[in-house]
């Protein structure tokens, strides 16, 4: 049954306990669970009468996801998914845990096992389990008051010793931080970025620049179609889990615009094969989300799954006759060696040990084009002209294979992440394309998602949910408007962030103060947690400190910049004991701590002029810049303006004078964003 009054109802009814499996779509081992314990008779047969089943997709309802992980983390159990939970009635969780096997196994029990273990127990022990979930319950009701409580916001000292953490953390070789599996942590990529610009750490940044070079090299990026893959088994990003996430290859594009920008302050247009590299992985990312995981209205996609034809990575890997079949004899020479396909392989699927196809290989970049092309004895030829005929060909071919299933949920939460990734990356490298591609989607939500109260809703599926939103939908649409008003100096994206701001602080706020609740009042989950943790995607909390701040500066609105100290002074406890844990919520604490700059240009929109100015404000390693087109209004509605452009800089100390060319801002820019 789906999560909601009627799967209680008929829980206390029956008098039977709830088994709550809560995944998602691209999740493979959710799959194998699937298929080896739900669709059997047998096992159907055990839940279908000692329990109520339920059965719940995370990114559709990731408050009763988080409620419930935390439950199981709270046994002593590693969090995951599947997530198998076992309840009361009345939601109180007593016992979990993650994939269960079918049968017993090496002292391990099944799942048919756990199920009548525990129906026994709900008959003849049901005091010790109620007892059990009482004291759970009060526990997760404990974390549910957290982030009330301090009173000053953490101090800029936080920052260099959160950066000391991750850099202590960093693999100098490999790039990446810790050991595998390895994930991008584009949170704290972004937060080492800011702090490198802010304390002059040249460390900090070349880690940053080292670890997306050597992802983008890897098999974790997919060399043919663009994207990323959601984490790597090994070490050195060669073999991915391939599941592609929306939230994911946001995140990403952001981190790559990020230092694109400060490899560009740093070192000019130098070293000129680094910024090309970054500048085709964010065109080639951006072009696999348009697409593959655009819809006909404009939004976005959720996720592509690992699993084709049954077998993980089966769509993306190659064995050295597939090359050869699909190209010239010294393409292929010259594919085998850029990619490093050899008769080995370097990749087998761990679900079916022992039944592996011989010779499969993720491609990565094993050598450069031009090292790949000498390999294969076509030194005279033109590198990049071949490195695109080759992609094209295997593209083509690979398009001919079983595509894994797309999740074509529109989330607003993810949506907001990539509406603020297209828009910044837009911006940079001035493509007008990816901008467009930001604006649809961001009136597809506010016409679709959005409420005539103002309230969103938190996803679509064949037409909106009933979902309210969370706070994450809020925070996210907000931070993505924020980044469109930026790109665009549209005054309607500065005004609808607005709104959507007004909006969270009335659903979210607790009236004792601190951080923002992740659901809103209305929600049927037992208890209403607040989240910290900055995982596969930032939290809501700190993404909605920085908009709140954003926000005040833009709109001088001093009761936003209250709201977002209270969240950094309520989780400043959590910024001083594990900044490891918060590398979003630094960022924000960061914007906090920063000089307020604001640079306001003057003309008509459409003059050259106008537009190099725009650029040069674009291309600065200044993410707290507040950018606003002069003779606005109130919400930055841009006026009629005739007069020359111009671009005006003011910071604490009062405002430069007025510049009317692009290198004397540039020069502007430079004394306020010095580079490491």
């Amino acid at each position: 049954m789906p999560w909601g009054a009627e799967a209680f109802a008929a829980a206390k009814s029956a008098d039977l306990p709830i088994f709550l499996s809560i995944g998602y779509s691209t999740c493979h081992w959710c799959h194998v669970m699937e298929r080896e314990s739900f669709e059997n008779r047998d096992t159907a047969a055990i839940l279908n009468s000692r329990f109520i089943s339920i059965k719940v997709d995370r990114e559709e309802r990731p408050d009763v996801d988080k409620v419930y992980m935390a439950a199981v983390q709270s046994m002593g159990i590693h969090g995951g998914w599947p997530l198998s939970v076992w309840l009361t009635p009345d939601l109180q969780p007593f016992y979990g845990g993650t994939y269960f096997p079918p049968c017993d196994n090496h002292g391990r029990p099944g799942f048919s096992s756990v199920l009548l273990r525990i129906a026994e127990l709900w008959v003849s022990e049901r005091d010790r389990l109620l007892e059990r979930s009482r004291d759970l319950f009060d526990h997760l009701q404990t974390l549910s008051h957290s982030g009330c409580g301090a009173s000053t916001v953490a101090g800029p000292e936080t920052m260099p010793r959160a950066a000391s953490h991750f850099l202590n953390d960093y693999d100098a070789v490999q790039g990446g931080f810790g050991q595998a599996p390895k994930f991008p942590r584009p949170s704290t990529l972004l937060f080492l970025l800011r702090y490198a610009q802010r304390h002059h750490d040249a460390s900090a940044s070349d880690a940053v620049i080292h670890t997306l070079d050597r992802m983008a090299r890897g098999g974790i990026c997919d060399q043919l179609g663009g994207g990323f893959s959601r984490y790597s088994v090994d070490d050195h990003w060669l073999v991915p889990h391939f599941e592609k996430m929306l939230y994911d290859n946001a995140q990403l594009l952001s981190a790559y615009a990020a230092a694109m920008r400060h490899i560009r302050f740093r070192h000019g247009e130098t070293p000129e094969s680094l910024t090309h590299f970054f500048t085709a992985v964010i065109q080639d990312t951006a072009e696999y989300i348009l697409r593959d995981m655009t819809s006909p209205e404009g939004g976005f996609y959720s996720a592509e799954d690992a699993d084709s034809e049954g077998r993980e990575g089966a769509f993306y890997v190659w064995d050295p006759s597939q090359i050869r079949q699909a190209l010239t004899a010294k393409e292929a020479e010259f594919a085998t060696h850029l990619f490093g396909v050899t008769e080995q392989g370097n990749f087998s699927d761990h679900s079916f040990p022992g039944e592996q196809p011989a010779s499969q290989s993720v491609l990565s970049l094993h050598r450069t084009p031009a090292d790949a092309a000498r390999g294969a004895g076509l030194d005279a030829e033109d590198t990049d002209a071949l490195w695109r005929r080759v992609r094209s060909k295997l593209l083509t071919v690979r398009q001919s294979r079983e595509r894994p299933l797309r999740d074509d949920k529109i989330l607003v939460s993810w949506n907001g992440l990539m509406i603020a990734a297209l828009a910044d990356a837009g911006s940079l490298l001035r493509d007008t394309t990816l901008i467009s591609a930001a604006v649809r989607a961001a009136d597809f939500i506010w016409n679709h998602l959005r409420l005539s109260d103002g309230n969103l809703l938190h996803f679509w599926k064949d037409g909106p949910s009933t979902t309210r939103g969370l706070l994450d939908d809020y925070a996210f649409f907000a931070e993505g408007l924020l980044q469109l008003h930026r790109a665009t100096l549209d005054g309607r994206w500065l005004e609808r962030a607005d709104q959507v701001a007004v909006a969270m602080l009335q659903n979210f706020s607790d009236p004792r103060g601190g951080a923002f609740y992740l659901s809103c009042l209305e929600a049927d989950t037992p208890i209403r947690l607040k989240e910290d943790y900055d995982g596969a995607e930032p939290s809501g909390n700190a993404v909605a400190a920085l908009a709140l701040l954003q926000l005040s500066r833009l709109l001088d609105k001093p009761g936003y910049r209250d709201a977002a100290e209270e969240i950094l002074a309520a989780l400043t406890p959590r910024l001083e004991r594990m900044p490891e844990a918060v590398p979003h919520l630094l960022c924000a604490l960061d914007r906090h701590h920063a000089e307020p700059v604001r640079l306001s240009l003057a003309g008509p929109d459409n003059d050259p002029l106008f537009q190099e100015l725009l650029a040069s404000a674009h291309a600065a390693p200044l993410p707290d810049l507040c950018l606003l087109k002069a003779g606005g209004d109130h919400l930055g509605h841009s006026m009629s303006d005739t007069s020359p452009p111009s671009a005006q800089l003011c910071d604490s100390s009062g405002c430069y004078a007025t510049v009317q060319r692009v290198f004397e801002l540039d020069q502007l820019l430079a004394k306020i964003a010095p580079a490491p």
